[in-house]
């Protein structure tokens, strides 16, 4: 409960005079993240990936949510009658690394200094870790389960939301709107622009296809991890 209470005396002073606490917050959920990114042990495996994972198969969070909390915290509307949501976004994240994993920064005051901060900056350096965990769940999830035909371990549909938070990332400015699952093992992937990707499983391998086109093959998914 100490955390939550340095948290919130950070976020709550004049958070809605200005952003700076939510700046502060989003730095202090990256040092959670890498945290995450740098626990391992024989059961959970990778912290960070264990985290995602459990979020997005947990099914307690919106795709917009996800994406804020994961992808694109500076996409986040942080407004002044929307700050107070935008700041959840980043305790949730911080929340779900420390129920899950039991782990924390040191609040020092080394952590506690945060410098001249910059929202575009934290959110590139958030998805430095959070593509490699997703590139590796992905790889593990879609395409290893494809090749191997070992038992499913996820649902279509939940992979379908990790291909989305993976595209939020790789484009961040056309975030993922939404996600859905065709009736030909499809994954529709919406961004905020309402453009539309469209992942399939054909022979035993995931291809992104021609969204008007589904029979068309433009690239496997693999190629693209890379």
């Amino acid at each position: 409960m100490k955390i939550i209470c340095v948290l919130l005396s950070i976020v709550f002073v004049n958070i809605l005079a200005n952003i700076t606490p939510y700046l502060r917050l989003t730095a202090l959920t990256n040092k959670h993240i890498e945290l995450a990114y740098e626990y391992f042990d024989d059961i959970k495996g990778n912290g960070l990936e264990y985290v995602i994972k459990a979020i997005v198969c947990e099914n307690l969070y919106t795709m917009d949510e996800m994406n804020f909390m994961i992808a694109v915290p500076d996409k986040a509307s942080i407004a002044a009658n929307q700050r107070l949501v935008a700041v959840s976004h980043q305790m949730n994240m911080q929340y779900q690394i420390i129920i899950k994993l039991g782990i924390m920064p040191e609040l020092n005051a080394a952590n506690l200094y945060f410098g001249n901060l910059n929202l575009p900056a934290l959110a590139a350096w958030r998805r430095r870790f959070t593509r490699n965990a997703l590139r590796n769940i992905i790889r593990r999830e879609l395409i290893r389960n494809e090749t191997e035909r070992g038992p499913e371990r996820v649902t279509f549909n939940q992979k379908c939301r990790f291909l989305g938070l993976w595209m939020s990332i790789i484009v961040p400015t056309l975030y993922t709107k939404s996600t859905h699952t065709g009736p030909n093992n499809d994954c529709v992937i919406t961004d905020i622009a309402n453009h539309i990707t469209i992942y399939r499983s054909i022979e035993g391998k995931y291809w992104q296809v021609d969204a008007n086109d589904i029979n068309h093959r433009i690239i496997q998914l693999d190629e693209q991890l890379y």
